[in-house]
């Protein structure tokens, strides 16, 4: 073997944490939202990054589809193809970004390293920043569908109302090709070749939100004031407004941010949480609010198909 060679460094400890974006290439709030993801892990003087740093090796790709991208393609690559239906059966010659990142993600998942996984987009009809993610049982769906909880805690932007973990949305065909469907997306088609809870399409509209969270302040143990004011100047502000907002670059970016500190909340690593000046005060508590949610949406589900009948 090549000894001379400076190797990558290996972390056997750290599980690894795929985001990537712009498959759609058109998709532009996705691009934004993942400079705000990476902006956010290279602060050197915030704990939150720190904390992110010492749990995840990070897979970043910020650009899926490069040729559409050049091209001003809106969803498609120079064959037009869409490659967010290709996930599925890749192939080398054809989709070869697509083929690359599904063998680097099944590697790891392999290896039962792979944590979490997150592609970004941007999507032209829906209002707010949501998650879509994939139908799951029992427990595994509670874990699921609580990070997408723990975003909203986290961002006045994200619409847990607009989240959507049916199972319908894993089938669904698409409007412009039926022969397609989301069966091929990259959440959908790694999920069934990995079983992973946490894998996630994050969507944004390019214009504005439907809601806005009421957003607490962030829960600082130390009774040091310098403490206090360093949170005040690092972290985000409490939120109380309630009109919706224009989206822009920025708002992109902290939406971006909400996602990585929504993982800490996940993980019990959140060195500066809000969870402790909410409603739930423990991650348990936020837990167990899905888990009731969850329960009160099958309850419409079955009631809505007893009527249908």
């Amino acid at each position: 073997p090549d000894t001379l060679t400076s190797r990558a460094l290996r972390f056997p400890n750290r599980k690894v944490f795929w985001i990537s974006s712009r498959v759609h290439p058109g998709e532009t709030p996705a691009a934004h939202m993942f400079n705000g993801i990476l902006g956010f892990l290279l602060r050197s003087n915030d704990p939150r990054a720190a904390a992110l740093r010492s749990l995840y090796v990070f897979k970043l790709v910020p650009n899926l589809n490069p040729d559409g991208v050049f091209l001003g393609h809106y969803r498609t690559d120079t064959r037009g193809a869409n490659l967010n239906r290709c996930y599925a059966e890749p192939e080398v010659a054809l989709h070869p970004t697509i083929w690359a990142a599904r063998e680097v993600v099944l590697h790891f998942a392999r290896r039962q390293e792979l944590d979490m996984y997150i592609d970004l987009h941007g999507h032209a009809n829906k209002r707010g920043c949501f998650l879509f993610g994939n139908n799951l049982d029992g427990p595994q769906h509670v874990e699921n569908v609580l990070l997408a909880k723990l975003a909203a805690l986290n961002s006045p932007y994200f619409d847990f109302g607009g989240c959507d973990f049916s199972e319908r949305n894993m089938h669904a065909k698409d409007r412009r090709d039926p022969s397609a469907t989301k069966g091929g997306s990259g959440r959908v088609a790694l999920y069934r070749s990995t079983e992973l809870t946490h894998i996630y399409t994050c969507e944004s509209n390019y214009n504005t939100v439907r809601i806005l969270n009421v957003v607490p302040a962030i829960h600082v143990a130390s009774k040091d004031p310098k403490d206090a004011a360093i949170v005040a100047r690092a972290a985000s502000p409490p939120s109380k407004a309630r009109d919706p907002v224009k989206l822009d670059q920025d708002i992109f970016a902290c939406m971006g941010r909400c996602l990585a500190v929504a993982v800490l909340d996940l993980k019990e690593s959140n060195p500066w949480s809000r969870i402790p000046n909410t409603e739930f005060k423990t991650l348990s508590g936020v837990r167990n609010w899905v888990s009731v949610y969850l329960r009160a949406q099958d309850r419409k589900v079955v009631k809505s198909k007893y009527h249908d009948e």
